[in-house]
């Protein structure tokens, strides 16, 4: 007979604050630790039967965990593989062995305190997920802190990569092999990177066969209790589908734009030649809507280009020119762009970056001109919304590990405002196409943001907000400083 822990450490734990909590289909269990054990409170409701439940998820045909309980309240009747069959009632102690079956009886839920030593528990959990990862499409994979041993990889690894998922134990960077040659050094530094960083990348995978899919692989290390780095993990989706209709709207798009804009342009050139009088002198108020007319022209036109750049941003056809950019430049030269708009409406505008920190610290490797677009974007939408007398605050500051949008060091770029702020119901919309909130009081397509947004994500960047109704809004463009997250990894 085992013998079980020995018991040095005097605790009180309660369920009601349990130390884990699981959630399934019609099922809550509430653990807790404690010294060599793990005590576990079940309460399956009326319906649940785990082979309707439960057998799903790990894809067994019946149930592989041996249980050690008391029943507290309600029924569960439990069938054997051989055919044996028990019903648990409250006030009864239990021993159930693998391969069986199980489900509440009646109308009341049944729940039940099991019991098993800390080693147990830590194996059937380890099972448990290891079966529900194997019934994943994605890719799961875990290794070690550095990536240099394989842990665990799942079967489909070899759906997708169509090779065998044995090599990657021998070598866990075996898998770039099957990364297509233009996108293999954007991925080795995305999982290099990984020991210090999150990723999320995009890439495509060519298969022995010559076959090609399109990935996303989101990577992250993987912390203890006490905080420290000691596993990595990435899962990867099959996005192949996604993408070929993102292409094909993207190719529809492109094709709209061009019949659009031909008759537009021809449009907006006679409509030059009235204002340069070769149909004659035309009286003033003839020069006026001839210019509406262009001015509303110049709109669409607009509009076209930006629905163009949304659709090269959702498809990933992004074109990053990478440089040394001098943050705290941009920002003054952006603001000194913006400050006439501003004055129209007598609002405060300033800009706050820092002095002289000695070093490059303000100074990023990113793309000046989509930074530039971006963090105009962000001012013009603050002088547009913000009521007249308002004020607009741009800043720089730097952000240390474990403050920013994710791990890493970062330069953010904010821009604040007293204006009206966004309604509480609405914020979860404000980085979707189209989305406008006084479409009767300004201007605007209400794309910009969306526009940023992605190409954010294309930096290594994000953009995150805050909003206050009747107070105001801040946008923050977060910038990465760590050479390790590298533009299109994020």
């Amino acid at each position: 007979m085992a013998t079980p822990p020995a018991v040095t450490k005097f605790e009180v734990k309660s369920h009601g604050l349990p130390d884990e909590v699981r959630s399934l289909n019609k099922s809550r269990i509430e653990v807790v630790r404690l010294e060599g054990f793990t005590l576990g409170r079940f309460k399956f409701e009326p319906g649940w039967r785990w082979s309707e439940c439960i057998k799903p998820i790990v894809n067994t045909d019946l149930c592989q965990v041996s249980h050690v309980g008391y029943a507290v309240s309600g029924r569960t009747t439990v069938r054997m593989e051989d055919g044996a069959e028990k019903t648990i009632v409250a006030g009864e102690s239990y021993t159930i062995p693998p391969g069986h079956d199980g489900w509440v009886v009646g109308n009341e839920p049944f729940v039940g305190i099991e019991v098993m030593s800390a080693e147990q528990y830590a194996k059937a959990s380890e099972e448990l997920l290891r079966e529900i990862a194997e019934a994943l499409h994605d890719v799961v994979l875990l290794s070690d802190e550095n990536r240099t041993q394989l842990l665990f990889v799942n079967a489909a690894y070899e759906q997708i990569w169509g090779r065998p998922r044995e090599e990657l134990y021998v070598n866990p960077l075996a898998l770039l092999e099957g990364v297509h040659p233009e996108d293999r050094e954007r991925v080795r530094d995305a999982i290099v990177s990984q020991s210090r960083n999150e990723y999320d990348i995009e890439f495509r995978v060519v298969r022995p066969d010559g076959g090609q899919r399109w990935v996303w692989s989101r990577g992250f290390p993987v912390r203890n209790a006490a905080g420290e780095i000691y596993r990595s993990a990435s899962i990867t989706e099959d996005i192949t589908d996604r993408k070929q209709v993102i292409e094909s709207h993207e190719k529809l798009i492109r094709g709209f734009t061009h019949d659009v804009k031909n008759p537009l342009g021809a449009a907006d050139g006679h409509l030059s030649l009235l204002e340069l009088g070769v149909r004659g002198e035309m009286s003033e108020a003839q020069t006026e809507t001839v210019g509406h007319a262009r001015r509303s022209i110049r709109t669409a036109l607009d509009l076209v280009s930006q629905l163009l750049d949304i659709e090269r941003a959702a498809a990933g056809h992004v074109n990053i020119e990478r440089e040394r950019v001098d943050l705290g430049a941009t920002i003054r030269e952006i603001v000194e762009e913006f400050h006439f708009a501003a004055d129209a409406k007598r609002l405060t505008l300033v800009e706050l970056v820092p002095g002289d920190h000695g070093d490059d610290s303000f100074i990023v490797e990113s793309d000046r001109a989509r930074v530039r677009q971006i963090l105009a974007n962000l001012i013009s939408n603050a002088v547009k919304y913000t009521q007249p007398d308002g004020s607009i605050e741009v800043r720089a500051y730097l952000v240390d590990d474990g403050e920013g949008p994710r791990r890493g060091r970062w330069v953010a770029l904010s821009v604040a405002d007293n204006g009206p702020g966004i309604p509480l119901e609405r914020q979860n919309l404000i980085f979707r196409e189209f989305t406008r909130f006084n479409p009767g009081e300004t201007e605007g397509s209400g794309i910009g943001l969306a526009i940023s947004q992605r190409l954010a994500r294309a930096l290594g960047a994000a953009i995150t907000f805050k909003s206050t109704p009747g107070v105001g809004s801040t946008f923050t463009l977060w910038l990465p400083r760590d050479p390790g997250l590298k533009p299109g990894l994020v």
